[in-house]
Parts: C-alpha cells; structure tokens; sequence
C-alpha cells in the first residue's frame, strides 16, 4: 500500500516530496512513476489509435461508394493517420504527452538520479507560486510606499544621529536602493564607500531606508561599483532624530 501511494505521489512536483518521505519512499519510486506514466500513455493511445483508423475507414468506405475515384486520391492517407491522430485529437494529444513525459521521466530518475514530478503539474505549481509571490510582494509594495510617504531627496547623516555610533556615515533615503551589502558608492571625485547591512528606521516623515557607509581609505578592490553622488552637507547636532 506505501508503495502504491508512494507511486502517486512521486507524480506531484519535486518540492513537494520531502513532506510526505518520512512515510513513503516517493524519491525511490519515481522511476516507477515514470514508466507507470508511460504505459498509461500507451494503454490510451494503442487502443485509441485503432478505434481512430476504424472509424476513419469507415468514413472513407461511405464516402468511396458515393465517389470512386475518392479512393485512389486518397490512397497515401494512411501514412499520415498516426501523425494526424496524435497531434489533432485531444486522446492522440494526451497519450504522446504521457508516453513521452513519463519515458522521460523514468530515464532521468534511473540513468541520472534526477527525478522529476509530473511536468504539467510542475508547471501549474511554479505558475501558482509565482503568481501568489508577485501579489504578496505588489501588496507588501503598496503598504510600505504608503508608509514612506512622498519620494524626498537622499540625506547623508553620521550614524551618531541615528543613534548609531557605530556607522560612520549612512545614506537615509526615502526609498530602497538596489544597494547589496558589499557594494561600493563611488563618486565623480573618485570618492568609494563600502555599504553595510541596511535597515529600516521610522521617522516623523515616514519610513526611511537606511544604507550604512564606509569609506574606503585604502587599495583594496572594487567588485560591485556603483556610481552615485552624495548628498551635499552632513549635518550634525545633539539631536539624534531624523526628520
């Protein structure tokens, strides 16, 4: 019975599998999946495929007995039986897909150890998530630009003012940058600065992103050049809030 099941659900995607291993041996029997998959194809296919020529000689036997010259016109027909049943009907369709994909399948898992789930429902899967990913990041989007406010100009502070004064300097910018950690800022002058880890900090003006910078005083190498010119002024005071 585990094997059985075991068989049905090494036809889900991959991602799913190590959910269910703890109680059915699903990466072992893929290959069983896949040839199971392929016999099915077949077990469709052969006998829709003959009941397909049955007919279709039927039809063509009417129609040569109302037009004998019908048969000798069309005599080369039956070479392109095969090809028309299999990509113009929907049984023809579905047989190929599920002969080939589950050879496929069945080959990868044994030859090669990389098993693969069904690749019609692998697809829907990924489809799903990336559509359930791009609607959770288009609502995150909409509440932190809510959050932040109107779009202001970058300000250059010391890290005292935040509270920080383990940053040297930081970038407080009113939207995110595509500023990975490790990056540099490199100005017109030649001016480099390393970015650190950014975080967000609230503000009485909204939400502000915050890039923390340090400057390179030294030869050492410059992988991820950024240019970009910083806020003129830095200021300065007791006050460590940012307005």
């Amino acid at each position: 019975m585990r094997g059985i099941v075991a068989l049905i659900l090494a036809n889900l995607p991959t991602r799913w599998w190590p959910a269910f291993e703890d109680h059915y041996p699903v990466s072992r029997f893929a290959w069983l999946a896949g040839l199971a998959t392929m016999f099915a194809g077949l077990g469709i296919g052969i006998p829709g495929y003959i009941g397909f020529m049955h007919e279709a000689a039927h039809g063509f036997n009417m129609a040569i007995g109302a037009d004998p010259d019908l048969g000798i016109k069309s005599s080369g027909w039956g070479l392109a039986s095969l090809p028309i049943y299999i990509f113009a009907t929907p049984q023809g369709l579905l047989a190929m897909y599920l002969g080939f994909s589950g050879f496929l399948r069945a080959t990868a898992a044994y030859l090669t150890d990389v098993p693969y789930g069904d690749f019609v429902l692998t697809g829907m899967d990924g489809a799903v998530r990336g559509a359930w990913s791009r609607s959770r990041e288009w609502r995150a989007g909409r509440t932190r630009a809510a959050r932040e406010g109107p779009e202001v100009p970058d300000r250059l502070v010391a890290g005292a003012r935040l509270g920080r004064p383990d940053i040297e300097l930081a970038i407080v910018a009113s939207r995110r940058r595509h500023w990975p950690r490790g990056s540099y800022l490199v100005t017109s002058g030649g001016a480099a600065y390393r970015v650190g880890e950014a975080f967000d900090l609230e503000t009485a003006t909204g939400l502000r992103a915050v890039y923390p910078l340090t400057q390179l005083r030294t030869g050492e190498a410059i992988r991820h050049a950024i240019a970009y010119e910083l806020p003129s002024g830095l200021p300065m005071g007791p006050d460590h809030s940012v307005s």
